[in-house]
């Protein structure tokens, strides 16, 4: 489950005189949130492809396909750690 805690600020101003109350200026609310243990056994389960194949998009509007560090893939005789392919987008997003 994901750790959620909140938090609520108010901002006052000075009271217009010592028996009134404080005039609120501004409230502000966030949240943080803690790591998904919900997913835990999972995660650690899938921590790497069950081909060492990557498919990963660059800010160029490229994307390439590699292997993982390692060896020698035999099916394919193409050395791991290298860039199996790659495309160029024209518009990338």
């Amino acid at each position: 489950m994901t750790e959620c805690q909140d938090y609520h600020v108010s901002i006052l101003s000075h009271p217009p005189s010592r028996s009134s109350r404080p005039i609120p200026v501004q409230h502000l609310s966030f949240s943080t949130y803690g790591p998904n243990n919900q997913d835990l056994q999972r995660q650690t389960a899938y921590h790497r492809s069950a081909d060492d194949l990557y498919i990963e998009p660059l800010p160029n509007g490229e994307v390439i396909s590699f292997k993982v560090p390692g060896d020698i893939d035999p099916a394919t005789s193409i050395p791991e750690n290298r860039a199996l392919w790659g495309q160029r987008f024209l518009n990338p997003m």
